[in-house]
């Protein structure tokens, strides 16, 4: 008896907009309390007119651990990270300011060879329902998967200009603090 492989398509795609996106990364770190700060400048004052946001960034405030931070710029577009990528200094400001840099993007958006070495890409991915690949419980339980992992840098000390940023973003409630899920958790 020879038993057949069918080969799984991928189930059609939900809509992945930079909302879906930016939920699913805060997901992704579910079980680590983590200050999330959206839209946030990485130069503000005399500096401005040249200042970049970065789309997401996130400290794990452990010092233990080295505050870890996160920077996360989210495309929805191949498009989007093309522009990007031509502007050179675009994230230099990210990545001085975080341990890890990722892309985020809708599954095939990007391919693992348009990462820079510097970066690393993360894409949505379907659950496994019984062995049948579904987008079902996506809205709920929003999965990411690295396609590429970010390489861990050292980050610079933060600059004043940076924490006036970071408290006028918290002024504004772009920041969050995510507690960790203990649930099924051992201590």
């Amino acid at each position: 008896m020879s038993l057949s492989v069918v080969p799984q398509t991928m189930p059609t795609l939900p809509g992945f907009d930079a909302a879906a996106l930016k939920r699913a990364v805060k997901h992704h770190h579910r079980w680590h309390p983590i200050v999330w700060v959206e839209e946030l400048r990485t130069r503000c004052g005399a500096n401005a007119r040249d200042a970049r946001y970065i789309d997401m960034w996130g400290i794990r405030p452990n010092t233990k651990q080295g505050n870890t931070a996160y920077a996360y710029e989210i495309k929805v577009s191949r498009g989007d990270f093309l522009r990007d990528m031509k502007q050179s200094k675009k994230q230099d400001g990210a990545r001085a300011l975080s341990n890890e840099f990722w892309f985020v993007a809708p599954p095939g958006t990007l391919k693992r060879e348009d990462i820079p070495d510097w970066a690393g890409l993360m894409e949505p991915r379907p659950w496994s329902d019984f062995g049948k690949l579904t987008w079902q419980y996506w809205d709920r339980d929003p999965r990411l998967a690295v396609v590429k992992q970010a390489p861990v840098t050292e980050k610079i000390e933060p600059t004043w200009p940076f924490v006036v940023s970071l408290l006028r973003r918290e002024r504004d409630g772009f920041v969050s603090i995510a507690e960790a899920n203990t649930e099924g958790v051992q201590q």
